[in-house]
């Protein structure tokens, strides 16, 4: 027994079908593109926002403030904190895409050496670097240098486009990231052919 389908089914099944395989195809050639660096940390709300202000972290970790700074204290770092991956190769052509899943704001920084960031407790020695910005003597907060393509700013649930391997922003060799709040955040990115 046959089945009577009308003109629009059999069209609204075929444009369906269309748009689903055309989807998964840009979907292919993003992934190929583009490199997915993802930026990290575990704040804990209530006590984060309590301690350094309202809207500082906005989602729910596992690490409490006071948790946190005992931690970084005693060993500099935090690894919760921090871009994964840490190290990798990028082919030229290749663009990178940041994602904050975290709960603060980060940066996404090109450093020439990695060293201090604005925040002078988090430092422990190390002088800012000037790519992030001025940490004026005694201050314990400096001021971000200005976002660009070389210092990106990243929100909480922020994702975005970096520079492309091989471009002005990104040429061949070796470059040295780090967020400018947590500088133990570190990623070296190895663009080649």
């Amino acid at each position: 027994m046959f089945r009577k389908i009308s003109v629009p089914m059999v069209f609204g099944a075929s444009l369906a079908m269309t748009t689903l395989l055309l989807f998964n195809v840009s979907l292919g050639l993003a992934d190929d593109l583009a490199k997915i660096v993802t930026v990290r940390d575990e704040c804990e709300m209530v006590s984060f926002n309590a301690m350094f202000g309202s809207g500082v972290c906005q989602r729910e970790g596992k690490v409490t403030v006071d948790d946190f700074l005992a931690y970084v204290n005693q060993h500099h770092d935090d690894p919760l904190w921090l871009f994964s991956p840490e190290s990798f190769d990028l082919p030229v052509g290749k663009h990178l895409v940041l994602e904050n899943v975290g709960g603060e704001f980060h940066t996404w920084t090109e450093v020439e050496e990695f060293g201090g960031g604005i925040i002078s407790i988090l430092n422990f020695g190390e002088p800012i670097r000037p790519e992030c910005g001025v940490l004026p003597s005694g201050a314990s907060v400096g001021t971000l240098a200005a976002p660009g393509p070389k210092n990106i700013y990243l929100e909480f649930g922020d994702t975005e486009d970096g520079p492309t391997a091989g471009s002005a922003n990104l040429s061949e060799g070796d470059h040295k990231f780090q967020c400018c709040i947590h500088p133990w955040m570190q990623s070296i990115v190895h663009v080649h052919h």
